[in-house]
């Protein structure tokens, strides 16, 4: 779900009107709770880092950004959230997730978190309604 920060963030770009900024940071971590637009952090953030990130095309050219990013893990766990955020800590959050399959992971092990941010294009006239 984009979150109500992430959309702010995202629309400020038009006009020039907010400074851009990359949201370029993967999280995961073990909440449950569902994903709700008002969310700011992840209910229980694990691991946060730099992401790898690459645009390629999914419904149509390169409208989709890939952030990938492989983590070690530090102990036993599960990964039940996932986030897109500006910082390494703190920072926007542009989004939040829950697997359809949470990830179970002892300590050591590498632990794969991947994006996909697709851009829609929707048709817009008089009256149109989102």
């Amino acid at each position: 779900m984009i979150t109500t920060a992430g959309l702010h963030a995202i629309v400020g770009l038009f006009g020039s009107t907010d400074t851009p900024v990359d949201f370029t940071y993967v999280a995961y971590g073990s909440g449950t709770t569902a994903a709700a637009a008002s969310d700011t952090t992840l209910g229980t953030e694990t691991q946060r880092a730099l992401a790898a990130f690459k645009r390629k095309s999914v419904l149509k050219p390169d409208d989709t950004w890939t952030f990938t990013k492989h983590f070690v893990t530090t102990a036993a766990g599960s990964c039940t959230e996932i986030g897109l955020f500006t910082a390494s800590s703190n920072g926007t959050m542009l989004l939040r997730t829950l697997p359809v399959s949470p990830t179970t992971y002892t300590a050591g092990e590498t632990l794969t978190v991947t994006v996909d941010v697709t851009v829609k294009n929707y048709a817009c006239g008089t009256g149109a309604t989102w």
